[in-house]
């Protein structure tokens, strides 16, 4: 069950590589061992913030209609 936490740090580690590019802020792929970076996507892309701001909100609504509402 340990393993579960670490999914996020793990995907968070994954999306940072692909999405930080080499003019702001470089990730190293194998860091210590290197320190080359990947020229990712940068966040303020227009196409990619979007597709952000579209992925959370559709999570959201998903999450708000399919809670279980309790009875008072």
């Amino acid at each position: 069950m340990w393993m579960v936490p670490l999914l996020g740090w793990w995907s968070h580690v994954a999306i940072d590589v692909f999405t930080n590019s080499r003019d702001y802020f470089p990730a190293p792929i194998l860091y210590p061992f290197t320190q080359e970076g990947f020229d990712g996507i940068a966040w303020n892309t227009p196409w990619l913030l979007f597709a952000n701001y579209a992925v959370l909100s559709v999570t959201y609504l998903l999450l708000y209609l399919t809670r279980k509402r309790t009875v008072a």
